[in-house]
């Protein structure tokens, strides 16, 4: 498997992990803190400090780019 692979299979994965806590009524709001800091905590572990900040930052740049998730009202999944 490449790389790409690699990744759309971990995002299909934690996607359906996700929608699984959402139909359990999960606020969305939990599921995304438990994500986020398990994310800056393989970030933090996995880079240099330097790159550590620089990731932070690129994050923090970028904020208005990051698409919203569609609504089951919306006739898709929680993302």
């Amino acid at each position: 498997m490449n790389e790409d692979e690699i990744l759309a299979n971990v995002y299909s994965d934690f996607l359906i992990m996700i929608n699984k806590y959402a139909q359990q009524n999960v606020e969305p709001i939990v599921i995304a803190a438990v994500l986020m800091a398990q994310a800056l905590s393989l970030y933090k572990t996995s880079l240099s400090e330097e790159d550590y900040n620089s990731m932070i930052d690129k994050i923090l740049e970028s904020k208005e780019l990051i698409p919203t998730f569609k609504s089951e009202s919306n006739g898709g999944m929680l993302h």
